[in-house]
């Protein structure tokens, strides 16, 4: 059976970084091989210039997503507010969740504003944006898959807002206006060093309780 662009992507993109972790701390997420990750200057959704180097000392999750998608980003984004609210005061002061669009053109601040607001997300998520052409880099850099489709699928019927994990992220988009971005739908947790240490990706079953365990190893080991 052919997979979904959406699963398909992220379980190709992220094949290319698998490898056994040596040396390092023994993680619940997917093991890629540590990479630095790769720095950016964009802007949060408070107007704000945010670099990814201003966070280093501390763990960044970071995911991709857009404020039109009614499925599999809320879904993503619920489970990093999940595993947000699990953790303790002093924990929450050392680390910090940002979604870095995937659909600059409608991504305006208002649009992001709207997005942290209307949908569960982590407390102070920075919803970070810019030109496509600065963008599309960035996307590369972490194997991000972002492409528009223009055909719409039929309208979800009610109580299918939310697809269970390991379902077709690329059916159940519903509720834009345009057109879709298909994409690809994972996290990364870089660590104090900026790192990237492993990756969850929702169709393969995203605990946000292993988040957190890994969270509090890297917080241990570093």
């Amino acid at each position: 059976m052919r997979l979904p662009f959406t699963v398909m992507a992220a379980l190709i993109g992220l094949g290319a970084l698998t490898a056994g972790c040596q040396g390092g701390p023994t993680l619940h997420g997917r093991q890629i091989t540590p990479t630095p990750a790769a720095g950016f200057a964009l802007t949060n959704q408070q107007g704000e210039s945010v670099q990814l180097g201003d966070f280093r000392g501390d763990l960044v999750v970071l995911t991709f997503l857009y404020s039109n998608c009614t499925t599999a980003c809320p879904l993503i984004s619920l489970h990093l507010k999940q595993a947000a609210d699990q953790l303790t005061p002093q924990e929450v002061g050392q680390v910090h969740f940002m979604a870095v669009s995937l659909d600059p053109e409608r991504d305006t601040l208002e649009a992001a504003k709207g997005y942290v607001e209307g949908f569960p997300t982590p407390q102070g998520l920075l919803f970070l944006t810019g030109p496509r052409a600065e963008m599309e880099p960035i996307w590369a850099s972490y194997n991000i898959v972002a492409r528009k489709v223009m055909d719409m699928p039929a309208p979800a019927t009610e109580g299918t807002a939310m697809p269970q994990e390991g379902t077709d992220m690329h059916g159940a988009h519903a509720g834009h206006t345009g057109y879709l971005v298909e994409h690809t739908v994972v996290a990364y947790l870089i660590d104090q060093q900026g790192v990237t240490q492993a990756a969850y990706v929702p169709a393969e079953g995203f605990d946000p309780g292993l988040l957190v365990e890994d969270i509090r190893t890297l917080l241990a080991y570093q």
